[in-house]
């Protein structure tokens, strides 16, 4: 019930308002903003802060935005904190994971920054300059391509991918150092296609038995990957998406949780991180963000920041910040030669283990998402 447009939402409203009682029940109130707890509130206690433009105005800080000839209202920002955190303490119980779970070991985050091969970098340059001159300057959006705010989204949606393309020839070359430790398992989270694929390949190339969960696994399916990653000491990395395992799933067997993208919001990079780290953890969780500089990643870094220092305000009563310390570059400059990340067409015969959104037709069997086999006995299985 976080966002007011979702049809869930609109679904779940009424039933909660005209119960007798009602709990909701939840680990992430709001994943980055105010305006999500709105519904939340206002289900249990009707119109208690106010109607929406009301609550808006008040506590997202609400304003109009102007985007060349064309205006529009802004819920996203945050205001008036401290008073939201206090009329909030009335009415929801809190408990934090480090006051219930006292024996858990902890976190250690590391930003891993590094450089791009000169020619990406212009690329991304160019982007990130196109970008910031339609911010600045809205009435130079092309007419043709729709208001300034559909243009401007647009940009961004773009430049996301086009860091993903970027950064992925780094990534690989990241996953495989990883894979040189065999005693090692850990997680990769991103969030694109491509760098999913990269990640793939990266396991192929290196021989190593793997499992990949992205949208188009169902769910059934990703209840046996994960116990395969559980109890299968062979099988080293779970290749997985933010969106599709960022939640609800457990992989306490890895020790690494490696981000190769980041995303828009911490409440999702927390969880993320949690499915490592959680009741049945025994070690320290490592948590690894490659960060690749001159590309979205540097501007997302910042964002998250800001956001989690708006929750943490809001749903603890203190500011946050995802605190990771910046490892030593010189010790990670074989990123910044990394080649360009292409397909790698010598692996069109394992194109069944380079699962994707798109080949939903060709899903068999589990064996799909593992390192391919040896070829005598992959033509044994198909007779």
């Amino acid at each position: 019930m976080k966002s007011r447009n979702a049809s869930r939402s609109k679904l779940l409203l009424p039933i909660v308002q005209k119960s007798t009682r009602a709990l909701l029940l939840t680990g992430t109130p709001a994943l980055g903003r105010p305006e999500e707890l709105y519904m939340q509130v206002d289900g249990l206690f009707p119109r208690r802060f106010g109607t929406w433009t009301e609550y808006a105005k008040k506590y997202c800080n609400a304003h109009v935005r102007y985007f060349g000839n064309r205006t529009q209202w802004d819920y996203r920002g945050a205001s008036n904190l401290d008073d939201l955190h206090q009329r909030l303490s009335g009415i929801m119980i809190r408990r934090l994971k480090n006051e219930v779970l006292t024996q858990l070991p902890p976190k250690i985050r590391q930003r891993i920054p590094f450089d791009l091969p000169k020619d990406v970098a212009k690329e991304m340059s160019t982007s990130i300059e196109e970008w910031e001159k339609l911010m600045r300057c809205p009435e130079s959006a092309s007419p043709d391509s729709g208001s300034p705010f559909i243009q401007v989204m647009g940009m961004i949606t773009r430049m996301f991918k086009q860091t993903a393309l970027a950064k992925a020839g780094a990534v690989k070359d990241y996953i495989k150092m990883m894979l040189e430790n065999e005693t090692l398992k850990f997680l990769v989270f991103g969030h694109h296609l491509s760098m999913l694929q990269a990640c793939t390949e990266a396991a192929i190339e290196s021989k190593a038995r793997y499992i990949r969960i992205d949208g188009s696994v169902p769910s059934a399916e990703r209840i046996h990957l994960v116990h395969q990653f559980q109890n299968d000491p062979d099988t080293r990395v779970a290749i997985l998406s933010i969106q599709a395992a960022g939640q609800g799933l457990t992989f306490t067997a890895a020790t690494h949780v490696v981000f190769a993208e980041l995303y828009w919001d911490p409440g999702h990079i927390k969880q993320a991180e949690d499915r490592a780290h959680r009741i049945g953890q025994s070690n320290s969780v490592h948590i690894h963000y490659l960060i690749a500089k001159g590309t979205l990643d540097t501007l997302m870094w910042g964002m998250l920041n800001r956001k989690a220092n708006v929750t943490g305000s809001t749903l603890n009563g203190k500011k946050e910040k995802i605190q990771a310390e910046v490892d030593d570059e010189e010790k990670w400059d074989f990123l910044s030669f990394a080649k360009s990340w292409t397909p790698n067409e010598e692996l069109d015969d394992t194109k069944d283990q380079l699962f994707t959104h798109f080949e939903k037709g060709s899903r068999m069997t589990l064996a799909y998402f593992f390192s391919p086999k040896p070829a005598a006995e992959k033509k044994r299985k198909r007779e």
